[in-house]
């Protein structure tokens, strides 16, 4: 697909049903829709230069669930130049609000993202449940601006504030899936910035054990903030130079 622009679609690309693609290359695609950018599986996938927004109001039923990019499955697929932006739900106070900048399944291998960056989602800004790799990114305006279910190996990664619109879900710059068994996800970040406003926790780890590293830190976040809140006696953590909260 070429440089092209969409207003007002209900979804800018989706094969029909569970169609697998092979072979795809989306460049240069701007797009402002009503639930989904792209939603998308299969094997040698290119997304370059995209950059998709969600209209308003926020939608309002878990049937019509919004993502920016939604990658069901598939492998060796490329993510660069790109973001995603303001996919956004409202519900009742009770439940949990959904809406996802990208969400990556379960079972999808050989995934990358380089300089991508998801803001202003209801849920997360990237909810990555597969082993990924990723360089370049950053996520601000979300609950959980990245949330990880799996293996993370990662350069740069960037958190500015976290925003609970409403719902039941606790907010955090990083939030870890862990493994109940002795072994979990392994995340490792090579460089951590971190530009916030108002208090929050930087890294959460939930649901069981985790190995965390960072290797190097720059953090500018108000007082009341937590580098690290880990499930008492489960996982591991490595911390380098600067990774503390002053």
């Amino acid at each position: 697909m070429r440089p092209g622009t969409i207003d007002g679609a209900y979804r800018a690309v989706g094969p029909p049903g569970k169609l697998p693609v092979s072979d795809v290359t989306i460049d240069g695609l701007q797009a402002h829709v009503i639930r989904d950018c792209i939603r998308i599986n299969g094997t040698r996938i290119i997304i370059r230069n995209v950059h998709c927004w969600m209209l308003p109001p926020p939608q309002r039923t878990m049937h019509e669930l919004p993502e920016g990019l939604h990658i069901k499955s598939g492998d060796h697929i490329r993510i660069e130049d790109s973001s995603f932006e303001d996919f956004q739900m409202s519900l009742d106070a009770a439940v949990y609000w959904n809406g996802d900048g990208v969400a990556v399944e379960r079972g999808v291998s050989d995934i990358s993202f380089r300089n991508v960056s998801a803001n202003n989602n209801s849920d997360a800004g990237f909810d990555i449940k597969s082993p990924v790799s990723m360089d370049g990114v950053s996520a601000s305006g979300n609950c959980r601006n990245f949330r990880f279910w799996s293996d993370a190996d990662i350069g740069t990664i960037r958190i500015g504030d976290v925003t609970r619109r409403g719902g039941s879900s606790a907010c955090a710059g990083i939030w870890v899936g862990g493994s109940p068994g002795q072994t979990g996800p392994s995340i490792r970040i090579r460089n951590l910035i971190v530009n916030a406003s108002k208090p929050l926790k930087i890294v959460a780890v939930q649901k069981g054990n985790a190995s965390i590293r960072i290797d190097r830190c720059t953090i500018r976040a108000p007082r009341g903030s937590e580098l690290l809140k880990m499930q008492k006696g489960l996982g591991s953590a490595e911390l380098g130079t600067g990774c503390k909260v002053l």
